[in-house]
């Protein structure tokens, strides 16, 4: 699952970047597919602060009612936040698998 995780960062990182709007649909089904799964992960710990930022990213990046923001600016932050949770949240996941 780590790898769902790297597919993610490397897409949004690569979201800065204008390209065409066929990109950006793809990043939403990878995203929310992602955040599913840290979704999947965290669900049987309870109700957490990891499990309640893959909502958000869920809902802020889904397919079928999709949020749009009228300017490429103001994701530009929104992708960066989403890749660095990401990063933490798979380096958190390694560190745990390598402990146990």
């Amino acid at each position: 699952m780590k790898n769902i995780f790297v597919i993610c960062v490397l897409l949004l990182l690569i979201a800065v970047l204008e390209l065409p709007i066929v990109f950006y649909n793809i990043l939403r089904v990878a995203i929310t597919i992602g955040a599913f799964i840290g979704i999947l992960f965290e669900i049987k710990k309870g109700v957490n602060l990891w499990g309640i930022s893959f909502i958000y990213i869920m809902l802020l990046l889904n397919t079928i009612l999709p949020i749009y923001l009228s300017k490429k600016n103001y994701w530009i932050p929104i992708d960066i936040a989403v890749a660095l949770l990401f990063i933490i949240y798979g380096i958190k996941k390694n560190n745990q698998n390598l402990n146990s």
